[in-house]
């Protein structure tokens, strides 16, 4: 039984030392995010937010191409994060943007992305592949 349970620490002691993610690892700032769509190949136009968030540490609204629009939201916490999360999606979808709508979460960011044709896959393929790297 003593063997079991020395086991059972090992394996918990071993597993916990695993997570080495450093603050880097796993927070992005909006520069490198910016940074990295424009190394993309994206040219990132600034224009008013479209929606404001009370808890996002960094936030922005670009045109990223004719008639898409593109929002970012970085937070400094997990908790202010997942608070967020909940008021921008019920604010965005009050303005009934339906399928143009797109929405990713990278990290401690949120994404999101107004197509102007909800039938053009290719900026949303485009963006987030671009964005698949960070």
């Amino acid at each position: 039984m003593n063997e079991l349970l020395f086991c059972f620490v090992i394996l918990v002691v071993l597993i916990s030392g695993c997570n080495n993610e450093t603050y880097e690892d796993k927070y992005l700032t909006l520069s490198e995010i910016t940074n990295h769509l424009e190394e993309s190949g994206f040219d990132l136009e600034k224009r008013d937010l479209i929606i404001k968030s009370e808890v996002a540490s960094e936030q922005v609204t670009f045109n990223i191409a004719p008639n898409h629009i593109f929002s970012i939201y970085v937070f400094n916490e997990e908790a202010s994060k997942e608070q967020s999360e909940g008021e921008l999606h019920n604010k965005y979808n009050t303005m009934n943007f339906g399928n143009s709508l797109i929405v990713a979460s990278i990290k401690n960011a949120q994404i999101y992305l107004i197509k102007g044709d909800e039938r053009d896959f290719e900026i949303e393929n485009n963006v987030f592949k671009g964005l698949g790297d960070l």
